[in-house]
């Protein structure tokens, strides 16, 4: 007997029962992690979601060890972490970078490091700007226009 399942209940399964996805939140100033962590749920509501603040860069390469075929996201600031997270991935395509921030100047640290990590360009998700992290990296996933900074969580975890 076959069972049949929808793209829907097969997503649900594969989100619940397999590798977390491992969220690294940005600056908490206008919204907290709780919040970013929210948004990012919004848009994977049956996902397997470890968060982590931005500062705990230690607590999120001691979960990818704990488990290595994560799907890892970094969201805004914690994009500086790039290169570092990079470096441990077992699968580079398992990592993904929702709006990072730089400064536009092109050999600025977190340009270079995004240019070295390998991570594959439609991993990168980037809004309007270089403080959404426009100019980063050539052909990324842009953030739909009508979506803010904070709400382009939601947006990543549907692409998800």
């Amino acid at each position: 007997m076959k069972v049949k399942l929808t793209e829907q209940q097969f997503r649900k399964i594969i989100l619940e029962e397999g590798p977390p996805v491992l969220l690294m939140t940005g600056l908490r100033s206008g919204v907290g992690h709780e919040e970013q962590e929210k948004n990012f749920r919004k848009g994977l509501p049956d996902g397997n979601i470890q968060s982590f603040m931005h500062e705990n860069i230690n607590g999120l390469l001691e979960a990818i060890e704990e488990n290595p075929d994560a799907i890892v996201v970094l969201y805004s600031a914690a994009g500086r972490h790039v290169a570092i997270v990079a470096a441990v991935m077992n699968n580079i395509n398992n990592l993904y970078v929702v709006e990072p921030w730089w400064n536009g100047n092109k050999e600025s640290s977190r340009y270079l490091d995004m240019q070295a990590s390998g991570i594959p360009p439609q991993n990168v998700q980037v809004g309007p700007s270089s403080g959404r992290g426009k100019g980063i990296i050539d052909d990324p996933t842009p953030t739909p226009e009508n979506m803010g900074h904070y709400k382009a969580l939601t947006y990543a975890g549907e692409q998800l």
